[in-house]
């Protein structure tokens, strides 16, 4: 890169210049450097109600910012300028996504409504973390795992495991749940394979959701594969069964890897290891108590009332897996609590009475083991 050092704010204009004086603070902080060392990127901005875009270059350490005019299209290609991300928004937005106060959730819902226009969405992961080394930011500083081996281990073998998923499919060809399951856990988890793959180089896995996300999935696919095979739904295909154990294991390494990973970058003790392990476990449930419903609406005996209940319950506890992975709240944790307890009755009482459904049984056993650790959590915490 011919120039490294950020540019005087004098020689930009506009939304370039004013973006050139809050990172001339940046460029010289050691955890800058540190963040960036192995990050060759560059970033459009530009403000639909401004002159200037902005093209910030971060390569290998070093930072750069460049004002660009705005009001010829096609000053703004990716041919003429070789940007990896572009980002359009109002002005005002893209200040307060420089102050901290736009967080990757928000950021997320408003591109979801078109109230932000990216391209690249994954390299602003990197531009938020640039921002949390403001003074002013509300973000939190990232953290680093010196080693990121395991982790990208982990992303290929994900992304394999979704190849298989697509296997699985076209193998359970014919069955009732098995391809539709199959199919859309492929879709999600060689999604978030490559979406993981990209933020692992970029060393910025911590304060995502995907990180989370991501071990969440290795935990429902394992509980709805393990049911399947228990419960003879694959009809005895051997290379179908040879799959899904083979997924079952890719999931079981894979697991382990994301959570030491997330274990490592928020320094957990023992007791957080178990408070996130049972989270983890509460959102997996919650999802497949959701999905559940399924079985309860087919003919030629559905129980639509039971069906209701299921997606009530799963989403109650999907919601509250969040508030509690976020919420550090004596009220949360106990409604949390309560909730996790009425789903082991709910799925007792269909055991009993309804059908003696193996998944049932393995969520009462799973809610009960969740149960124990929140319990122990709380009276240790609150």
């Amino acid at each position: 890169m011919s120039e490294t050092k950020l540019k005087k704010s004098k020689r930009l204009r506009g939304f370039a210049a004013t973006l050139g004086n809050r990172l001339e603070l940046v460029k010289e902080m050691d955890e800058f450097k540190e963040f960036s060392k192995d990050i060759s990127i560059k970033l459009l901005m530009n403000p639909l109600d401004g002159k200037y875009a902005a093209l910030i270059t971060i390569d290998k350490g070093t930072l750069n910012i460049e004002g660009i005019r705005n009001d010829d299209p096609s000053n703004l290609k990716k041919k003429k300028l070789g940007w990896n991300g572009k980002m359009a928004m109002k002005l005002q937005l893209f200040l307060e996504l420089a102050s901290g106060k736009i967080s990757q959730g928000k950021l997320l819902g408003m591109v979801a409504i078109g109230k932000i226009k990216v391209r690249g969405l994954v390299y602003f992961v990197i531009l938020q973390k640039l921002f949390s080394f403001l003074p002013d930011s509300e973000e939190s500083k990232p953290k680093y795992l010196e080693n990121r081996t395991k982790p990208f281990i982990a992303a290929k073998l994900f992304f394999f495991s979704g190849l298989l998923h697509i296997a699985i499919g076209i193998l359970a060809f014919g069955l009732v749940s098995v391809p539709l399951t199959a199919f859309l856990f492929a879709f999600f988890v060689i999604w978030l394979s490559i979406w993981f793959n990209r933020l692992v180089k970029a060393n910025v896995m911590n304060d995502t959701e995907i990180l989370i996300s991501i071990t969440i999935i290795t935990i429902l696919n394992s509980m709805n594969y393990l049911i399947f095979i228990l419960e003879g739904v694959t009809e005895g295909r051997f290379f179908l069964n040879i799959l899904m154990y083979i997924v079952l294991s890719l999931n079981l390494i894979n697991f382990l890897i994301f959570f030491s990973t997330k274990s490592k970058l928020n320094s957990m003790d023992m007791d957080e290891k178990l408070n996130y392990f049972s989270i983890l476990l509460m959102r997996g449930l919650g999802m497949n108590f959701f999905f559940r419903f399924l079985d309860f609406i087919r003919a030629p005996d559905p129980h639509y009332l039971i069906a209701i209940f299921c997606i009530i319950l799963g989403t109650c506890i999907i919601i509250y897996g969040n508030k509690v992975m976020n919420k550090e709240d004596r009220k949360v944790q106990i409604i949390a609590l309560i909730l996790l307890c009425l789903s082991i009755i709910y799925s007792l009482l269909i055991y009993m009475f309804i059908v003696l459904a193996l998944c049932m049984l393995f969520n009462i056993v799973l809610f009960s083991v969740v149960v124990l650790i929140r319990f122990y959590y709380i009276i240790k915490k609150f």
